[in-house]
């Protein structure tokens, strides 16, 4: 029984390295999956920004569209009523009304960008956390041989490996 003993624990220690080197490749494997997960995002995010940004535009065109109407009839308003479109307090109104449609257009444009920016800064949050997972998946297989290595080292000494430790093959017990 005592020249099992020293075999059962290669087998362990080879069983150990092997468990550790198939780990690192399943993390490799993941961190690949989450990389190109993150990659999508970063193409949905792209698409939104683009999306926002059209949707901006159009809902400001829309939106100038309607300051115009208001002003067609705040003009038609003033006319028929007898007083001077061009000049005075009419002209101040529509002045006005002519600003706060400018204002009005210009704030939907802006809501649109600030929406597109939002997207634009999360579909660089995932091109750097793709990056990340790239990164990890790159050095999984090498801290796979390094674990491995390691647990061989580590269990050597039980099997007289290293000088002056070992096992007693006589009785089976580590010195």
């Amino acid at each position: 029984m005592g020249p099992i003993l020293p075999i059962i624990g290669v087998v362990g220690a080879i069983a150990s390295a092997a468990g550790t080197l198939a780990s690192a490749e399943a993390a490799g494997a993941n961190a690949k999956y989450q990389a190109q997960v993150a990659r999508n995002n970063q193409i949905i995010e792209q698409q939104k920004e683009i999306n926002a940004i059209n949707a901006g535009r159009a809902n400001a065109q829309q939106e100038s569209l309607k300051n115009a109407a208001r002003m067609a009839g705040i003009r038609a308003t003033i006319a028929a009523s007898g007083i001077d479109t061009e000049s005075g307090s009419a002209e101040l109104v529509r002045q006005s009304q002519r600003e706060i449609g400018q204002l009005s257009t210009e704030n939907v444009m802006q809501n649109a960008n600030l929406q597109a920016y939002g997207y634009h800064v999360a579909g660089l949050n995932d091109a750097a956390q793709a990056q990340l997972y790239e990164n990890e998946a790159s050095q999984a297989s090498v801290a796979g041989v390094l674990g491995a290595t390691g647990s061989l080292l580590g269990n050597a000494k039980a099997f007289n490996f290293s000088a002056g430790t070992g096992m007693d093959y006589g009785t089976g017990v580590l010195t």
